[in-house]
């Protein structure tokens, strides 16, 4: 069965109460992960098309929206990279699932047509 960009963001907030900081950087790169999936499915492109190349589609119609969407993006990157960052704890992880929904709603919005 296919995975969807729902489903990232699904498993974002399943994972968030194991309570543990791995627990809450994998919930912020999940959820980011939701959002990219979703964005790039609406804007029609393929599965090769990379983080830049969304996000800059993004901002050429919305630049306020683009940029919070690059912002995920940096905050999706130092949940798996930078490991010595210590902010990962439950309310910053809530809150990125929060600001990952709010993306995907305007994205939504933005790119569904309807007649």
């Amino acid at each position: 069965m296919p995975v969807e960009g729902t489903d990232f963001l699904r498993f974002a907030e399943g994972i968030i109460d194991n309570d543990d900081e791995i627990s809450y950087r994998c919930s912020t790169s999940r959820a980011y992960y939701g959002v990219f999936h979703i964005a790039r499915k609406l804007l029609d492109f393929s599965e090769n098309t990379t983080h830049k190349e969304v996000i800059e589609a993004v901002k050429s119609d919305n630049w306020t929206l683009g940029t919070k969407l690059e912002d995920l993006f940096k905050k999706r990157k130092n949940a798996d990279y930078k490991l010595s960052r210590t902010n990962f704890d439950k309310p910053y992880a809530y809150y990125h699932i929060e600001e990952c929904k709010d993306v995907i709603r305007k994205i939504k919005k933005l790119y569904t047509k309807i007649d």
